[in-house]
């Protein structure tokens, strides 16, 4: 085998291919033959001109994952992603509308038209960021339609065991317990708020029942202000939203790496590009990485990939995402929460997020490779808070992700590199607080799961995706469908869109 295609080079082929194959297939299967053929060969050829940079770069990159860690990481994905009900096989959140959307993308022409039944008008079209879900689903199209339950389940533990990779090379670390735990629990601490708060209810103010709440509640979905103040763990979050997590997770690595270990920006925005489709909220959350990047060394970025590869990325599905409705929850936090409040709720949420780690890593942190993206995650998780855009607010909780992942790798990098008297146990500790409502999820469902399952039969019981309904039924609400659907009179269905008989 070459020298260079080593154990990196090989984790940047399959990251790259993970991440850039949702936009591949949807720029191939969405748009005209006139699109999407000079698209996809600009793309191709910048594709091109990444690896022959990647190639050069990574002769005298060492890093690798013995084959009983990867075998480890791959058995722990597998447990993280069946747990979370990725395949059907246990509960999992918002399943009705991903299974929904998965089944119109499996079973309905692309791209996916509503007509005469739509809730909101007489003609719509499926508008969402799909790019988790579209490889599965054109893979079952293609094969087999059947597949499909299987065929989602293998490409999200392919994606998390991707990104376990990913934080085990940029943290240089070679213990992936550690690594796991902080990547899956250390992000969105509001439930230690929550379980204070809680707390001194219950004792100071003897209110009965308390611990109840708790149990249904706050180790699930644990807020700070009903839906508008929230940071879910990425534990919790895989089961609810994957598909604003893998591909986040994975651009994110890719860039860092470019930019803090092999000093090279010529390929940021070409790789960052790909996102969109993955997560239009991902995208706006890596944007003040990318501007900090542009603005240090703007000739640099200047290649080919970054101009014309990402411009004709960002054109086709800015194109795509202009069509969608208008988000008409939207609005500054005070204006959600009366202003005092909404300032002492805010200060109290950033300490209880990252605030606290940021004091107690602020010493490692400034001596180490990753202290300007650590101040430009800092400062844009704090500012994140300000404004409410969605029904359950997603651009906090899904901008923020870019920059939470930051905030894992370096405590990470910190548990590994940085030493103290009682490191270990503080660590634990942390940890133990972080993963404690968890852990009450995982021994309050996981039993009854086995058992159920066990009796009925792992297949039988499983919820299939085929055994769904169209998107379009699920209901009437708006804020529902305003989610989901664009306008059909748009500049992308009138000029852009492949032609078909709507359905």
């Amino acid at each position: 085998m070459p020298h260079f295609l080593n154990y990196s080079f090989r984790l940047y082929l399959y990251s790259f291919l993970y991440l850039a194959f949702p936009s591949f297939i949807f720029i191939f299967g969405w748009f005209r033959i006139e699109i999407w053929l000079p698209a996809l060969s600009i793309i191709g050829y910048s594709s091109f001109h990444f690896f022959k940079d990647i190639k050069k770069l990574s002769y005298h990159d060492t890093f690798t994952i013995s084959p009983i860690n990867s075998i480890k990481l791959i058995l722990i994905s597998i447990g993280i992603c069946l747990f979370s009900g990725i395949g059907g096989f246990t509960f999992q959140g918002d399943a009705e509308k991903h299974y929904s959307m998965l089944y119109d993308l499996v079973n309905r022409d692309w791209p996916v038209l509503y007509t005469s039944d739509s809730p909101i008008e007489k003609e719509v079209f499926l508008n969402y960021y799909f790019g988790y879900f579209i490889p599965p689903a054109f893979l079952s199209k293609v094969l087999n339609i059947h597949w499909i339950d299987n065929l989602i389940l293998l490409w999200s533990i392919f994606g998390l065991y991707l990104s376990f990779c990913w934080v085990l090379k940029l943290s240089n670390s070679k213990n992936i317990g550690w690594a796991v735990l902080i990547l899956l629990f250390l992000g969105g601490q509001d439930f230690i708020y929550a379980t204070l708060k809680l707390g001194i209810n219950h004792v100071f103010f003897n209110k009965n029942g308390i611990w109840e709440i708790y149990k249904a509640e706050v180790n699930t979905v644990c807020v700070f202000h009903n839906t508008i103040l929230r940071y879910p763990t990425n534990f919790y979050a895989i089961s609810w939203a994957p598909q604003h997590l893998f591909g986040a997770w994975i651009c994110t690595s890719l860039v860092i790496d470019q930019v803090i270990f092999r000093k090279n920006i010529r390929n940021v925005g070409f790789i960052a590009a790909f996102l969109p489709i993955w997560s239009v909220f991902n995208a706006i959350g890596l944007l003040p990485f990318l501007a900090v990047f542009i603005w240090n060394a703007f000739r640099k970025f200047m290649s080919f990939q970054n101009l014309a590869g990402g411009g004709i990325l960002v054109f086709l599905v800015g194109a795509f995402f202009i069509a969608h409705y208008p988000v008409e929850d939207q609005g500054w936090i005070w204006e959600y929460i009366p202003f005092p409040q909404a300032m002492v709720k805010i200060v109290l949420f950033l300490l209880f997020e990252f605030g606290y780690l940021a004091l107690v890593v602020n010493r490692f942190v400034q001596k180490s490779p990753y202290q300007l993206i650590w101040q430009i995650s800092l400062v844009t998780l704090s500012v994140l808070p300000l404004y409410v855009l969605g029904y359950f607010n997603d651009l906090l909780m899904r901008t923020a992700v870019p920059s939470i992942f930051i905030i894992n790798l370096v405590a990470v990098c910190f548990f590994n590199q940085w030493g103290f008297k009682y490191k270990k146990l503080v660590t634990g500790i942390v940890l133990f607080m972080v993963a404690f409502p968890q852990l009450i999820a995982i021994g309050k469902h996981l039993p009854g799961t086995i058992m159920f399952h066990a009796e009925h039969g792992f297949s039988e019981s499983r919820k299939r995706i085929n055994d769904e309904k169209s998107l379009i039924n699920v209901t009437d609400a708006e804020w529902f469908n305003y989610q989901y659907f664009g306008k059909a009179d748009s500049f992308y269905m009138k000029f852009l869109a492949k032609k078909q008989k709507h359905k």
